[in-house]
């Protein structure tokens, strides 16, 4: 919903809130991206997290099936409010033409994204919800060279080798990504592939038959491999937009606010890599199967 402060009228329609704001930011936000968004009204969601699965036998016809219990335990995640803050002439927020209330998302969306993506990405302070950053100790970590695409391999072995995978990878559009998409690994017997440019009909370069997404909320250097069926975006439906009129009085311009609330939740950290530049090739993995 969007409320104009001066005059209580709308200034965007809840259905406008949504396609001009929340629609775009899912196709352009890197972190609604590389995970699963769950929409909610709740002030708290709860995900499984199953430790154990219940015990399948092979039994007699007649006889009595075995018992067992699954181990399943929960992560809560409470969605946090995130506000971003927009200028625009009192003469765009009068005008009521598509055009008009286009410009006004395009602000508004610019602001929600560069902060949800850091907070996704990083590890900041309350309240904003931990991130991918809060992970570090306890995701699969490969640390090589840049020379190749040898480090990419082990990751994605790594997560595998965990009974689970990854489907994406996320990094900075800056260095290494020229060197090593324009060379082929050094090693004849290594399983990795070259890196492939973007194009119109595959927008991401592909590294071991994944798209690579890039953004400049990741850290330099470092290469994020996700799946995405595991690692949660949780948003409540109450954004909003408002708008007031006193705050830029002496330009005659007027402050146009979004506030959503959004948290994270990284259920199964075995389904997370980081590829970290350093010398040499190491990895270290956590120990134990994901089960589910």
């Amino acid at each position: 919903m969007a409320m104009n402060t001066e005059t209580g009228s709308a200034l965007l329609r809840p259905e406008q809130v949504h396609d001009l704001i929340i629609k775009p930011l899912q196709q352009e936000s890197a972190a609604l991206q590389t995970a699963t968004v769950v929409v909610t009204d709740s002030k708290d969601i709860r995900i499984p997290i199953w430790n154990a699965d219940p015990s399948a036998a092979w039994v007699q016809e007649g006889q009595q099936i075995p018992m067992s219990d699954a181990d399943v335990d929960e992560l809560v995640v409470i969605p946090s409010k995130l506000a971003g803050l927009s200028k625009i002439s009192r003469e765009v927020a009068e005008d009521s033409s598509p055009e008009a209330s286009e410009q006004v998302g395009l602000g508004l969306r610019g602001d929600l994204q560069v902060k949800l993506d850091a907070a996704y990405f990083g590890n900041l302070a309350a309240p904003a919800s931990e991130g991918l950053g809060s992970l570090t100790d306890e995701v699969t970590t490969v640390t090589g060279a840049f020379t190749n695409l040898d480090m990419f391999a082990e990751a994605a072995a790594g997560v595998e080798a965990l009974g689970t995978t990854v489907d994406t990878w996320v990094a900075r559009p800056t260095p290494p990504w020229p060197s090593v998409g324009s060379r082929r690994p050094t090693d004849p017997t290594s399983r990795c592939s070259p890196s492939t440019p973007p194009s119109p009909a595959q927008p991401s370069r592909i590294i071991e038959g994944r798209p690579l997404r890039v953004t400049a909320a990741v850290a330099p250097g470092l290469v994020w491999a996700i799946l995405r069926a595991r690692v949660h975006v949780v948003t409540r439906r109450d954004a909003e937009v408002t708008v007031d009129r006193s705050w830029f009085f002496t330009s005659d311009s007027v402050a146009v606010r979004a506030t959503m609330r959004v948290g994270f939740g990284f259920a199964h950290p075995e389904a997370v890599a980081l590829v970290t530049p350093g010398q040499g090739l190491s990895s270290r993995m956590r120990a134990g199967p994901l089960l589910r």
